[in-house]
Order: C-alpha cells, then structure tokens, then sequence
C-alpha cells in the first residue's frame, strides 16, 4: 500500500466519504474503486455516521496495508460530480 490512494472525495454535506474523482495509476483506481462508492470501513473500523472530516482522518491514520470497504451506489442511483 501507499499513500495518496489517489480518490478525492464529493465535498457534499452529510453523505460521509463519497468517491468523486480518480487518479489513473493509483492505488484506488488500481483496487477497482468506482466513482460515487462511499467509504463504509476503514481498517475494520465502520464509517457509518461519521462526517467527511473524521473518515478522512481514520484513512489517513490507518496502518498500510490498510483495509478498506465500500458502499457502492444502488444500480438505480445516480451519481454527478458537478
């Protein structure tokens, strides 16, 4: 693992740590990490009710390798990074 994972996250209020832009080459891209997954664990600990600033903070304390987990959007939701 290193670091940056190369996922910058929606700055959109109250959604946690949404995935809104990808780095070609990088270790999220690499993963299979897809654009509009929300960070749902980050080193076995849940993200589930936490805001952006504190996931941010459990990715970026986490021991590497780090194991991370996602929520991925329903196949009927719709993702815009606009």
């Amino acid at each position: 693992g290193e670091r940056p994972f190369g996922m910058t996250p929606s700055s959109v209020a109250g959604e946690g740590y949404l995935v809104a832009k990808l780095s070609e080459g990088k270790p999220a891209a690499q993963a299979g990490v897809r654009l509009g997954w929300r960070l749902a664990a980050v080193a076995g600990k849940s993200c589930t009710g936490l805001d952006f600033e504190a996931t941010k903070e459990l990715l970026k304390n986490a021991g590497l390798p780090v194991d991370v987990e996602f929520e991925a959007l329903p196949s009927n939701g719709e993702f815009c990074t606009a």
